[in-house]
């Protein structure tokens, strides 16, 4: 057998901060180390916000991939992004994670696209919240909306009514009824007085 006549360097991703020793040990997880030959073990740094590390020993740290981020140094594993946002960016922080828009909802975590995260509001819904997470609110009684992904329920025009919440238009009045108010909450039209008529709808 042949003794050892000089020491080695200890490798990247590892440190040695003892004398004597007969192995150097490893970086945490969510840390790593780029030098050879380190003696302190604050030579393995934390890795950056939008980036992790889940194994020991390494020489550099991993970007989150998109979907995800990190909004703190020193983590082993990368976050999903909450519902009602997405990211579609390598190395993400929590900035990263965009609001769905108003008029679309977001019930899904970890999506990585406008397209599949945020969900338009569908006719007779509307929401002006950003990064909303519920299903939209339903247009109150007087108004209504016939296109999806809409911020604002329209107010019913004259000489037409809405009953019931959710409509995605507003319904005419009925011969020998009118309506002379715009968006009014009225359940139904108002009746022609003795002497007048309305035979259109």
């Amino acid at each position: 057998d042949k003794g050892q006549n000089i020491c080695l360097k200890c490798g990247k991703g590892t440190y040695n901060n003892k004398i004597g020793q007969g192995e150097c040990k490893n970086c945490a997880t969510g840390k790593y180390n780029s030098l050879e030959g380190s003696f302190e073990i604050y030579d393995c740094a934390k890795c950056s916000e939008g980036q992790y590390q889940n194994a020991v020993g390494q020489e550099s740290c991993e970007k989150c991939n998109p979907g995800y981020y990190s909004n703190e140094e020193g983590l082993s594993e990368c976050k999903k992004c909450n519902a009602g946002r997405y990211n579609s960016e390598e190395g993400g922080t929590l900035s990263n994670c965009i609001y769905c828009p108003k008029g679309t909802f977001g019930e899904e975590i970890g999506q990585i696209s406008k397209g599949t995260s945020c969900i338009n509001c569908p006719k007779g819904r509307s929401s002006i919240q950003l990064g909303r997470i519920i299903p939209c609110d339903e247009c109150s009684i007087g108004q209504a909306i016939n296109e999806v992904g809409q911020e604002n329920c329209i107010s019913c025009n004259y000489g037409k009514y809405s009953n019931e919440i959710g409509l995605s238009e507003c319904k005419n009045c009925p011969k020998g009824q009118f309506m002379n108010e715009i968006g009014h909450s009225l359940l139904k039209c108002n009746e022609c007085k003795i002497g007048f008529y309305v035979s259109f709808i």
